[in-house]
């Protein structure tokens, strides 16, 4: 489309693209990557590491909230 890869296309996409764009490749990067460590969580065989991650995510937010 705009590029010769996939990936040149995306990095068009969120550098010329409408925010709504840009919100949705946020929101698909950062499923991936909660996907992938819990991924790395169950290979490792660690039961625990998905609730520590969520519950580091959710502290963070309820701060980034309360500072807004």
């Amino acid at each position: 489309m705009y590029g010769n890869t996939i990936w040149d296309d995306i990095k068009w996409q969120y550098k010329f693209g409408s925010d709504v764009i840009k919100l949705i490749l946020v929101n698909v990067g950062v499923f991936v990557v909660v996907q992938m460590l819990f991924l790395f969580s169950f290979l490792t065989q660690n039961s625990n590491f998905g609730d520590s991650i969520f519950s580091a995510f959710f502290v963070a937010c309820k701060s980034a909230c309360i500072a807004v």
